[in-house]
């Protein structure tokens, strides 16, 4: 009976170790921040094909997203006061 139960969670415990093993394969090596967040980071493949280029602000520095940057000059901005500034202050 001893023999039995012994198997039983050696089993056990050689099951739950392939479950995890096989679980963090599944998630994109390359993908640093799905390996540091678990579960979360199985959702990070949908989220990366949303994902937008972030641009930085050519007056403060600030990045934003490509569809809410404003274009002048051949340089990006955050906000029109930013904009305005940067063209009295060239």
């Amino acid at each position: 009976m001893n023999k039995l139960l012994f198997w039983i969670v050696v089993l056990g415990v050689g099951f739950l170790i392939w479950k995890i093993v096989s679980s963090r394969a599944r998630i994109d090596p390359g993908d640093a921040g799905a390996r540091r967040a678990g579960a979360a980071g199985r959702r990070g493949r949908r989220d990366r094909q949303r994902a937008e280029l972030m641009i930085e602000c050519a007056q403060c520095g600030v990045h934003v997203p490509s569809a809410e940057a404003l274009e002048a000059d051949g340089r990006s901005f955050c906000c029109a006061e930013h904009r305005d500034a940067y063209r009295r202050d060239r």
